[in-house]
C-alpha cells in the first residue's frame, strides 16, 4: 500500500478530481461536509482533507 500527499489545493473536491484522474472514484458515505471518502482502485477508502489555514 502506498499514501500520497497532494498539496497546493484548497478544498477536498478539488483534490477529489485529481484522485478520479488517477483511478480513484467517490464513496457513497461522505460523512463530513470539509471531507472527501475516497475508494482506490481497489477498493479501499482513504480520506481527502482541505489544506488547513496557515497560521501566520
Amino acid at each position: 500500500m502506498s499514501a500520497r500527499a497532494v498539496h497546493g489545493r484548497d478544498s477536498s473536491s478539488e483534490r477529489a478530481e485529481i484522485g478520479r484522474a488517477l483511478g480513484a472514484s467517490l464513496a457513497e458515505h461522505q460523512p463530513q461536509k470539509d471531507v472527501r471518502v475516497m475508494l482506490d482502485p481497489d477498493g479501499h477508502p482513504f480520506c481527502l482533507y482541505p489544506d488547513a489555514p496557515s497560521s501566520g
